[in-house]
């Protein structure tokens, strides 16, 4: 923990290269929409397979600084959210978390 290097209490299991299974419906059941972003007038290659779009889609975002904590207190924070999230994982990552652990004391 001193390194701050946790590791995560899932790591989600994806049988295709478009699998969103991990994904709430409520979020893929979203209708897509357009970021009406204007031409890109530079040069191409520099970017290539990144895109961009104007500033204002960041005014929904909240832009304030964050708070300056001490290392105690971010470790302290990383542990009680890696604790939440542990406590709320779906009852399906769990069992399969349980049956890799079982098949690596097996193993």
């Amino acid at each position: 923990m001193n390194l701050l290097q946790v590791p995560p209490p899932m790591v989600p299991k994806i049988r295709f290269d478009t699998d969103t299974s991990n994904f709430d419906a409520e979020f893929t059941g979203l209708p897509p929409t357009d970021l009406e972003c204007s031409e890109f007038g530079g040069d191409r290659d520099t970017f290539r397979g990144f895109s961009f779009c104007a500033s204002d889609r960041r005014s929904s975002i909240d832009t304030k600084p964050a708070p300056t904590q001490a290392p105690d207190q971010i470790v302290d924070n990383i542990a009680n959210l890696v604790l939440h999230r542990t406590r709320s994982m779906s009852r399906r990552g769990s069992i399969d978390l349980l049956q890799e652990d079982k098949e690596d004391m097996i193993n």
